[in-house]
């Protein structure tokens, strides 16, 4: 098994949905490989904090269909795959708290078409404006529901923009100052391509392929060659840190924690809100660039009184060495293949492999801060 599939498995696991047969697949791969041990552990210890939570947190209107149309009916060799792993995700967000799992801070609920937006000042996103006065007050207003924004892999919440050559199933991480995740809209920072031009299949006519320095997948059409993306041969590592916060005034705190966001150009997602007359809980993912999560945190720290703070590192350079490896590889028979059915399928196949090696790129460049406010 490899780690991708692994982790499809991970939230039905946790949730006691799995066979006997099928935990023990998991198991074992948990303990051949460090990696996922460590994604597990992040799993399993927001899932307890979310248990915590007494009050059930509602889906957005259309919500569950929206999660149900994310299931390509055309892709039957891996639907058993893909409906498991979007029902899941759809109950990890919809059931917070009714023992089911919610987090995925590097891939679950980024592949959800929440609304999942580029957090600027004055935007909590959840699809409301909130302006902030000099006396720390909060206002807010409905705006208009975002569209599905997000399409189905990785690493840490943002929101999403993907392009026709997108593999189902796959999105591209982005900074909060616009670029793209497992589900969130700005414009991604990704790897250099190569810079030929080529064309999106069904294309009427013959356009030029996103200049390198978008960072941005090349595309292919009919029987062109399929330009391999070059990527920097780096370590890379992913962050994240969960922040749990006491606070005495919860909207102001929760109006300041998304300023600070917004200002340090961090894309956003609410994970859950509870306010039962008695207990006030707020649950906001962050993704930041790498070299302002310090001064974000910072600033998140000042909110209210520490109860904890636990920072973990995952190293992804082996696992990215080794779908490089295939991803070149595929490349190869991508453009040695004849047959055009045949060409098609390993082309897709080659996309999947990029569209997956350009989210831990853009992953590797951020870092996911989990915050938790609570009242006394």
């Amino acid at each position: 098994m490899e780690c991708r599939e692994a982790r499809e498995f991970f939230s039905p696991y946790l949730d006691g949905e799995l066979t006997t047969e099928e935990r023990d697949i998991v198991r074992r791969h948990l303990a051949a490989c460090p990696a996922c041990r460590e994604e597990m552990a992040r799993w399993e210890e927001l899932s307890r904090a979310l248990r915590e939570l007494k009050a059930p947190v509602a889906a957005p209107p259309g919500f569950a269909a929206a999660v149900m149309a994310r299931v390509n009916p055309g892709r039957q060799a891996r639907s058993w795959w893909r409906a498991r792993r979007l029902v899941a995700a759809a109950a990890a967000v919809v059931l917070l708290i009714a023992g089911s799992v919610g987090y995925a801070a590097r891939g679950l609920w980024q592949q959800l078409p929440a609304s999942i937006a580029a957090l600027h000042p004055g935007h909590d996103g959840n699809g409301r404006q909130v302006t902030v006065p000099p006396g720390d007050k909060t206002t807010s207003s409905e705006a208009s529901q975002p569209g599905a924004g997000a399409n189905p892999g990785n690493l840490p919440g943002d929101g999403t923009a993907t392009g026709a050559n997108s593999p189902a199933g796959t999105t591209s991480k982005q900074s909060g100052n616009g670029a793209t995740a497992p589900g969130n809209g700005q414009g991604s920072s990704q790897p250099a391509g190569s810079g030929k031009n080529s064309t999106t299949p069904g294309s009427a006519g013959r356009q030029p392929a996103v200049d390198s320095g978008n960072r941005q997948p090349a595309m292919v059409a009919g029987s062109e060659p399929y330009p391999a993306r070059t990527f920097l041969s780096a370590g890379r590592q992913v962050a994240s840190t969960m922040l749990k916060l006491e606070v005495t005034d919860m909207a102001a705190a929760r109006a300041k924690a998304l300023g600070l966001g917004g200002s340090a150009g961090a894309t956003a997602q609410v994970i859950a809100v509870q306010d039962n007359g008695q207990e006030k809980r707020f649950i906001c993912q962050f993704t930041v660039a790498e070299d302002r999560a310090a001064v974000l945190l910072a600033g998140l720290k000042g909110l209210g009184q520490v109860i904890s703070q636990n920072t973990s590192t995952q190293d992804l350079t082996q696992q990215f060495s080794a779908t490089l490896e295939q991803y070149q590889a595929k490349v190869a028979q991508v453009n040695a293949a004849t047959d055009p059915a045949e060409k098609e399928k390993l082309t897709r196949e080659a996309k999947a492999l990029e569209q997956q090696l350009t989210s831990w790129d853009d992953a590797s460049k951020k870092q996911v801060i989990i915050l938790w406010l609570e009242t006394q």
